[in-house]
C-alpha cells in the first residue's frame, strides 16, 4: 500500500479535476431557463400529448443541476462509472461532454493500474520469498538439532519414523510425478536396553515442506506401532527386534487442482533407520509405501509395515568417528586459513606463494589507476581538440579513400595478411590522401611567396 501511495494521490488528483471541470461545464448545459413562478431553472424533460390530441406539448421540470458543487454528484458518479441514473443531461451538449467524461475518466482510472499491480505483485514475491525463508531457518534448525543429537548418540536415529502422503498421479515415474501433500515425524519408544514390548497409537500432524512443492498443507495421519524387541547374547548388538508401523487412516488432507473434486489420491511412505552405519558411517533409511486410498476424503488404508532392526557397535562408532573427522577437518580448515591470512610464512607451492603475495600490489596499482583514469580521459579529450583544429585548418577530409595502388604499397610494407579484403573499395579510416597534403603544401607556399 504505502508503495502504491504516489499511484493513488495522482488518482485523486486526476478525479477531482475531473469533477471539478465536468461539474462545472455539465451546469452550465443543464441548467436550464430561469423559471420566475417557481424561482428556480427549468428544463425540458419530455414531451407529453396535448388534451386536443392534435400535437405535443413540451413539459419542463426542475432542473437537477441546481450548482456546481451540486454537479460534482454527477461528474463522480460517471467517472467511476457507476451510473446511477438519477442525473443525466438532456440536452446534445450535456451528452457529449458526458461522454468524453467517461472516455477521460477510463483512462485516467487504468493509468495507476500498472504501477498498483506490480507492486503488488513485488510485495506479493518478497512475501513469498519470506515465507521460504522462514520455512527454511525452522526446517534448519530442526535439521541442526537432530544432526547434533544424531552425532551425540547415533542410535537415537534408530527411534525416528518419517511419514509422508503423496497424490498418486498415475503417470511414469512415480517419484517425479507424484503430488507431495505433506510430512510428518515422530520419535518411538524404542529402548535399546529393555526387552520390553511397546506399542502405542500416535497421530502425526502433517507439515509443508517447501523444497518438495510450493504450498500449504493440512491434515494428519493416524498410526500405530508395536515394538518387539529380540534377546541377543551377542555384546556388539544394540538394538534387535521387529518393528510393526500400521498406517491406519488419514484426514483434512490438502486438496489437488488438477482433478475432479480435489479428492487426493492419497498413499503413505513411511521411513525409518532399521539397520546401524555401514563401515564408513553412513546411515540409509529403508522406506515402505501403503497402497493408494483412491478418491476417498479420509483415506482409510489400515496396512502394517514390517521393519527388522540390527544395530552393531561398530556402525555406531564407524558414525560417531565420521563426524568427529567431519568436524575436526571443519576444525582444521578454519585454522589454516587464519594462519595463512596471519602467517606470511606459510609452506606453500612456490607460484601459489608468488601469485598470493602479488595481490596487495595489484590491488594498489588498480587503485592508482582508478584515480588516473579521469585525467587520462581529460587529456585524450584535449588531444582530440587540438588535432580537429590542426585538420580543420589545414583543410583535410578524415574520410577520404586510399587508391588501389596505395593500399598495395601499405600492404606491402605491413607484411601483407590482408587477401580477404576488396582493394578497390577499402578505406583506412584516418589516412589523409598524399594528393591532398602536396596540393596543400604547394598552396601554402604560393601564399608566402605572393607575401614576400
Amino acid at each position: 500500500m504505502k508503495k502504491s501511495l504516489r499511484a493513488l494521490w495522482v488518482l485523486v488528483l486526476n478525479i477531482s479535476l475531473g469533477m471539478l471541470i465536468f461539474g462545472a461545464i455539465i451546469f452550465f448545459l443543464e441548467q436550464g431557463d430561469y423559471d420566475p413562478e417557481t424561482k428556480s431553472f427549468t428544463r425540458l424533460e419530455t414531451w407529453q400529448l396535448n388534451p386536443a390530441g392534435d400535437g405535443y406539448d413540451p413539459v419542463h421540470r426542475k432542473s437537477p443541476f441546481v450548482s456546481i458543487p451540486a454537479s460534482f454528484w454527477w461528474a463522480l458518479v460517471t467517472q467511476t462509472t457507476v451510473g446511477y441514473g438519477d442525473v443525466v443531461p438532456r440536452t446534445v451538449a450535456g451528452k457529449i461532454t458526458a461522454g468524453i467524461c467517461m472516455v477521460w475518466s477510463l483512462c485516467v482510472l487504468a493509468l495507476p493500474v500498472g504501477v498498483i499491480g506490480h507492486n503488488f505483485q513485488a510485495v506479493w514475491l518478497e512475501y513469498d520469498a519470506q515465507k521460504k525463508n522462514e520455512f527454511s531457518v525452522q526446517e534448519n534448525a530442526r535439521k541442526m538439532a537432530k544432526m547434533t543429537i544424531g552425532n551425540i548418540d547415533p542410535i537415537s536415529n534408530s527411534r525416528m519414523v518419517k511419514v509422508e502422503v503423496y497424490h498418486r498421479s498415475g503417470f511414469c515415474r512415480q517419484e517425479v510425478n507424484d503430488v507431495f501433500i505433506g510430512q510428518g515425524e515422530v520419535e518411538l519408544g524404542l529402548d535399546p536396553v529393555s526387552l520390553t514390548s511397546a506399542s502405542s497409537p500416535i497421530v502425526v500432524p502433517l507439515t509443508e515442506n517447501r523444497a518438495k512443492f510450493n504450498r500449504r498443507v493440512s491434515g494428519d495421519v493416524s498410526i500405530t506401532y508395536k515394538w518387539t524387541p529380540s534377546p541377543t547374547t551377542e555384546p556388539d548388538i544394540m538394538l534387535q527386534g521387529k518393528l510393526v508401523v500400521t498406517v491406519v487412516s488419514a484426514k483434512q488432507l490438502a486438496t489437488v487442482d488438477w482433478k475432479p473434486g480435489g479428492v487426493p489420491d492419497a498413499y503413505v511412505v513411511v521411513s525409518v533407520y532399521p539397520n546401524s552405519p555401514d563401515i564408513a558411517g553412513i546411515l540409509t533409511p529403508k522406506k515402505l509405501q501403503t497402497s493408494v486410498a483412491f478418491d476417498e476424503t479420509r483415506p482409510f488404508w489400515n496396512e502394517s509395515l514390517f521393519f527388522d532392526f540390527l544395530w552393531h557397535k561398530e556402525g555406531v562408532q564407524a558414525k560417531r568417528d565420521l563426524e568427529r573427522k567431519a568436524i575436526a577437518s571443519t576444525s582444521f580448515d578454519i585454522l589454516t586459513m587464519t594462519n595463512f591470512v596471519k602467517d606470511e610464512k606459510v609452506n606453500m607451492d612456490p607460484a601459489t606463494g608468488q601469485l598470493l603475495a602479488s595481490i596487495p600490489r595489484i590491488q594498489k596499482e588498480v587503485s592508482a589507476l582508478q584515480l588516473l583514469l579521469p585525467q587520462l580521459r581529460h587529456e585524450a579529450k584535449s588531444i582530440r581538440e587540438v588535432m580537429s583544429s590542426i585538420i580543420a585548418e589545414l583543410g583535410l577530409d578524415l574520410k577520404a579513400s586510399v587508391t588501389a595502388e596505395k593500399f598495395k604499397r601499405f600492404e606491402h610494407h605491413s607484411g601483407g595478411g590482408s587477401e580477404h579484403l576488396n582493394h578497390d573499395c577499402f578505406a583506412m579510416p584516418g589516412v589523409v590522401p598524399e594528393e591532398k597534403i602536396v596540393e596543400r603544401g604547394r598552396s601554402l607556399r604560393r601564399a608566402s611567396t605572393s607575401a614576400v
